[in-house]
């Protein structure tokens, strides 16, 4: 009975979500997501390459927490599973959306994980006592550990392996800090300043007044160019004749552009960047720095 006024509660949401146009809002995505927008999969390959020991163990897990803790497996694992359907229907997909889940995953693993340690402690119990029990937990333990992603990593990164490095997901991200005695009296000497990361140019030089970033454009209010950003808001800007009449205007412009952003069609197109190369001079930096710089008299 209550599964079918569950199903009725669901059917109403769906449908009074789809008359106020909620449903496009939830699968719209921005313009740095869209490749990912359709793949449904997004998801379980993402678990599939963190978790490449525990994720196929737990539809098991979710088993035996079900049968040993039904109640807290059963409450953990619908949290779980209607956080990672939902996301896999949404348009906006990255792995950080998640992270909110992964408790309540982790915690169906525990209970799963806690029934076979509660098995194999009765089973030795009857047989040859404890040291048997305790002998085939750690093993199970080293081999699972052993097996698993995080240790392989911080085996390569205590190793100095390059390949520890890899893994994480912003290791290639620009060094502002790096770049800022360059920067720094740049900027305090700057009449404007454009930046490909709002957020970043705040926290570093405390003021900016453009996001150069085709993606923040169509995230600003208007969803054009010369849009406020209501998360800072400073407008948005990405094409070539926006940035030329901002630099044309009085006094000198400082433009700082992150090297992952640079010369991309969701970041600072190709002909932003060779405007910007035509009229402006290069400020010299460390290409560790990841940032490309230009001063515009």
């Amino acid at each position: 009975m209550w599964l079918a006024g569950a199903a009725v509660l669901v059917a109403m949401g769906i449908l009074v979500a789809w008359l106020l146009g909620l449903l496009e809002r939830f699968q719209s995505t921005a313009l740095w997501a869209a490749g990912q927008a359709g793949r449904g999969s997004y998801y379980l390959k993402w678990l599939a390459d963190v978790w490449p020991l525990f994720w196929p163990l737990w539809p098991a897990a979710l088993v035996l927490a079900l049968a040993r803790r039904s109640r807290e497996g059963f409450f953990c694992a619908l949290f779980f599973l209607v956080a990672l359907v939902a996301h896999s229907f949404a348009g906006m997909k990255a792995s950080r959306y998640l992270y909110y889940a992964l408790p309540f995953a982790c915690i169906v693993l525990g209970i799963g994980a806690d029934s076979i340690v509660a098995w194999v402690r009765n089973q030795a119990g009857r047989e040859q006592g404890d040291r048997v029990a305790t002998a085939a937990l750690l093993a199970a333990m080293v081999i699972g550990v052993g097996l698993s992603h995080e240790a392989q990593r911080s085996v390569r990164f205590l190793l100095g392996k390059p390949s520890a490095y890899a893994d994480f997901p912003y290791v290639d991200e620009p060094d502002w800090l790096a770049a800022m005695p360059v920067l720094e009296p740049l900027a305090s000497s700057a009449d404007r300043i454009l930046v490909s990361a709002g957020v970043k140019g705040l926290y570093f030089l405390g003021r900016y007044d453009y996001e150069i970033n085709a993606s923040v454009v169509q995230e600003t209010e208007t969803g054009q160019e010369f849009g406020r950003d209501p998360r800072t808001g400073r407008q948005a800007i990405s094409s070539a004749d926006s940035v030329a009449r901002v630099v044309s205007g009085p006094g000198r412009s400082l433009v700082i552009v992150e090297a992952q952003k640079l010369g991309r069609n969701v970041g600072v197109p190709p002909e932003t960047v060779a405007l910007l190369q035509q009229r402006c001079s290069t400020v010299a930096l460390p290409a560790a720095t990841g940032l490309s710089v230009w001063l515009c008299e």
